[in-house]
């Protein structure tokens, strides 16, 4: 890779292309992780392979810059570009690479605005289109009923004269028998029942004072061992000495913050400093470090 304008330069001249014609992509630190821009022109910026390109052609190339993130330390610059992506790159990282093989062949028609409307749309969330509104047709107004004239009523013949019927025969009403009285209800003997008055409760136990928590403490990295899976990182931290004993553990933050998986443990005590031990995921290192133990 820092030998690129090698391979470039005699790619040119095989198939004779001017240098309008090179497209070059290329990781970038300054920008964060899942932004892409592009630009014609300009410095290296310490990237070894844009420095051999630019040393053979010159810097008048087109340029497509994928943001990786800076680690935070230029100490930890060379294993964080050479390291694999970690697992929570894969939600920027795979919709980046599908935009980015969709437009293509807009790129290289020179049609910028289409390749990067490509990748826009693999990165930005999936919205639910909105519906044309179908136009209202409006109904023609039907003319009002016109009202037609009532029939004048004709005399009706006059009803029949109703039939005489018979007088019903008496009702005779007979008196109901008497009912005998309900049983009276039995009475149930009392019982007496003994009250027990409740003992009272304890008072409870005053709950112990809470312990202060130190102050944050400014630590410096001195040693930075990536592990052989690539997934995470071992930093060791040296730490003033206020009263650490082995086996103590902490917390490890980051410009304020507390850093997931942070978890700091002494290894090893002193006079004047202290040598303390946590894991982390390669880039995820961002500020000034302090550790806040228990």
């Amino acid at each position: 890779m820092n030998l690129s304008g090698d391979a470039v330069q005699a790619a040119m001249k095989f198939y004779r292309l001017e240098l309008e014609d090179v497209i070059v992509m290329h990781d970038e630190l300054d920008l964060a992780p899942g932004k892409l821009r592009m630009k014609t022109g300009g410095g290296h910026a310490g990237h070894n392979g844009l420095r051999s390109i630019d040393a053979h052609l010159g810097p008048g190339f087109s340029r497509v810059r994928i943001g990786i993130g800076h680690p935070g330390d230029k100490r930890l610059v060379s294993n964080y570009v050479l390291g694999d992506f970690s697992k929570y790159d894969n939600d920027w990282l795979e919709p980046m690479l599908a935009g980015i093989a969709e437009g293509a062949d807009d790129l290289v028609r020179g049609d910028t605005s289409g390749f990067l409307n490509a990748v826009a749309r693999r990165l930005a969330p999936n919205k639910p289109q909105k519906q044309a509104k179908k136009p209202e047709v409006k109904e023609a107004k039907k003319p009002a009923p016109v009202a037609e004239p009532e029939p004048e009523p004709e005399d009706e013949p006059p009803p029949p004269p109703e039939p005489e019927t018979a007088p019903p025969p008496p009702v005779v009403v007979q008196a109901p028998e008497p009912t005998p009285p309900p049983p009276a209800p039995r009475r149930r003997p009392r019982r007496r029942t003994a009250t027990v008055k409740p003992r009272p409760a304890p008072p409870p136990a005053p709950k112990p004072a809470p312990a202060p928590a130190q102050a944050a403490v400014k630590v410096r990295v001195v040693r930075v061992l990536p592990a052989k899976d690539g997934q995470s990182c071992t930093l060791y931290l040296q730490v003033p000495d206020t009263g650490l004993q082995q086996g103590m553990v902490g917390r490890l933050y980051s410009g304020g913050s507390a850093l997931d998986g942070g978890r700091v443990t002494v290894i090893k005590g002193g006079s004047r400093t202290a040598t303390a031990r946590v894991n982390l995921p390669p880039g995820r290192v961002v500020g000034s470090l302090t550790v806040r133990f228990n």
